[in-house]
């Protein structure tokens, strides 16, 4: 069995105690091995505290706060956040209405907690971040606390109901605005560089009512030779542009079952080394900090996508 390890911060990583080299993120550790070892996370300056673990089916199956554990279908990556182990309490930013007060600070980890006459909630963020900012808007006849974190990955907004507070939203972007109407933008940095506007609709739970694709306009979906044609449509599918553009005549028929056939995805990725090179990899959301490759082959004529094929 094949395991990666990965650290989001400079560590040196030792296995069943034999120094094995240095993670970062740009740098991960490739091993084989039958039985779970002992693996030490030794990190090499800044905030993040030393950890160990087995990778058993235990460890596999429930992976630790600031580990993520992705399934490889031959293998498995392993990551690691970098998790402060003390930090000081400190308020990022607070905000006071005339029925409740909204507070997102750092102690031991992001926190927030928003406190009303009726109410009182609270929440561990499972983000790192290094400003934010809280407002309060009226936007489709629904009364919400919208809650912007700054980090080093980007920006991630969130979004509460006033009054009986429950979380509504969460999502990565590049900027949103309510000024009319709620609207997500998102850059991806994918084969076209997509940018894709979210329009919401708040007035119960939050639902997307429509979306515009956008890529760089120098990307030219005539000119992508077969190997990265594969990447290309499926980054063009997951951002809900038109993807058809890519499928021979015989396959677009049958376009509007690919989203069932493909299942519910949340990334794009080649195949790790042990798997068969032609193959695609996409990402799937498993469990609580747990993912996992599904592989697919696509044949190719002509410049045009002619048969689409799950792997084994």
């Amino acid at each position: 069995m094949y395991f990666y390890f990965q650290t989001e911060f400079r560590a040196a990583v030792k296995i069943n105690g034999e120094l094995c080299g240095t993670s970062d993120c740009r740098h991960k550790i490739r091993r084989e091995f039958a039985d779970a070892p002992l693996v030490e996370i030794c990190p090499l300056g800044g905030k993040a505290h030393y950890s160990a673990f087995y990778p058993d089916a235990e460890f596999l199956s429930a992976p630790p706060d600031g580990t993520t554990v992705t399934d490889l279908n031959g293998g498995y990556y392993i990551s690691l956040d970098e998790m402060p182990a003390q930090t000081p309490f400190k308020v990022l930013a607070q905000e006071k209405f005339s029925d409740a007060v909204v507070t997102v600070f750092s102690e031991n980890g992001l926190k927030l907690s928003v406190e009303t006459p009726a109410d009182f909630y609270a929440e561990q963020l499972p983000f790192a971040a290094d400003g934010a900012s809280v407002r309060r808007e009226y936007v489709g006849g629904a009364d919400v606390i919208f809650i912007s974190l700054q980090g080093k990955s980007g920006q991630i907004v969130l979004a509460y109901s006033a009054g009986k507070v429950k979380k509504l939203f969460s999502r990565e972007v590049e900027l949103f605005d309510v000024q009319n109407g709620f609207y997500t933008l998102e850059k991806r940095k994918d084969v076209a560089k997509h940018e894709i506007k979210i329009f919401w609709d708040c007035s119960a739970e939050f639902r997307e009512i429509r979306r515009e694709v956008r890529h760089s306009p120098k990307f030219r979906p005539d000119l992508v030779c077969d190997k990265i044609l594969p990447y290309a449509f499926i980054e063009e599918f997951s951002a809900g542009g038109d993807y058809t553009c890519y499928l021979a005549d015989g396959i677009k028929k049958n376009a509007d079952k690919l989203g069932g056939y493909f299942g519910e995805f949340i990334g794009v990725c080649p195949p790790p080394p042990f798997r068969d090179y032609r193959e695609i990899g996409l990402l799937k959301k498993r469990g609580e900090r747990r993912f996992a490759l599904e592989y697919f082959s696509f044949d190719m004529q002509d410049g045009k996508i002619v048969n689409v094929r799950k792997a084994d």
